[in-house]
């Protein structure tokens, strides 16, 4: 398999650990056979995308949350942050947000 299929089956193994999953429980919330996970998390199976999206809903998420080479290696908050900048309203507030993070990120200093 490719190293986004490797990529794929460590966030699903990382994000069902963190929640205490068992492999048995996330198949059941994903409507998918223990089996087929335990593939998919050891990346021995070339899965298609609405097995990719059960998953996802299964563990809570976006399928594109588990796809990090997707995302540019952005960390979920990076992209929370993200999308909680586009739902902001356009003009003052996002140019004082685009402000704040400039200043932010130089350490301080003037961007």
């Amino acid at each position: 398999m490719t190293p986004a299929h490797v990529a794929f089956g460590h966030e699903v193994r990382r994000r069902r650990v963190e929640q205490g999953l068992s492999i048995d429980a996330l198949g059941e919330r994903a409507g998918l056979t223990a089996n087929f996970v335990c593939k998919v998390e050891n990346a021995k199976m070339d899965l298609c995308l609405s097995s990719a999206i059960k998953l996802a809903k299964g563990l809570g998420c976006n399928v594109g949350d588990l796809m990090p080479a997707i995302n540019g290696g952005l960390s979920a908050a990076a992209r929370e942050a993200g999308q909680r900048f586009t739902e902001l309203p356009k003009g003052a507030v996002r140019a004082a947000m685009i402000h704040l993070i400039r200043t932010l990120a130089s350490g301080g200093r003037k961007p």
